[in-house]
């Protein structure tokens, strides 16, 4: 059984997103979402989704999804992920979180109040290559860490 799952935001991380889910083996991506004029369809058509949204009130509605990956811009994060919670999809919100704390705490209830789960997209934590570095840090490998520059 695949849980249907649906992507809010057809930009680049939504995209990636849904790339990503079709190799997931027990992920069906059904539909997207994006409120821009065309970007949902177009993201459709080029992933091969079967469902374009540009309303996600009817998208919730009408797809009733299991799962709703949130990777549209942070200013609407808050708004997607409640709403999300309260049509009883499990929630996987892209990072920034949300603008401010309130939104955050607003975030966290809805999914209590749903009794859904929650998670947001820190994709290397789950790398094994991360957690042998993290592991390596903690033991004191690199001695004691003060700064550190990624790029």
């Amino acid at each position: 059984m695949k849980v249907r799952t649906a992507v809010l935001g057809a930009g680049l991380m939504g995209r990636e997103h849904v790339k990503a889910l079709t190799r997931v083996e027990h992920a069906e991506v059904i539909a997207v979402y994006d409120p821009g004029e065309g970007a949902a369809a177009k993201a459709a058509a080029d992933l091969g989704v079967p469902e374009a949204y540009t309303d996600l009130d009817d998208l919730l509605k009408t797809e009733e999804p299991e799962y709703v990956v949130v990777a549209s811009p942070a200013l609407y994060h808050a708004r997607q992920c409640i709403a999300a919670f309260e049509a009883g999809a499990h929630v996987l919100c892209e990072k920034p979180l949300c603008m401010d704390r309130g939104e955050a705490e607003a975030i966290v209830a809805a999914a209590k109040r749903a009794g859904r789960l929650f998670t947001m997209g820190f994709q290397t934590r789950q790398s094994r290559v991360d957690r042998a570095l993290k592991k390596f840090i903690a033991e004191g490998g690199l001695g004691q860490v003060y700064h550190t520059r990624v790029w």
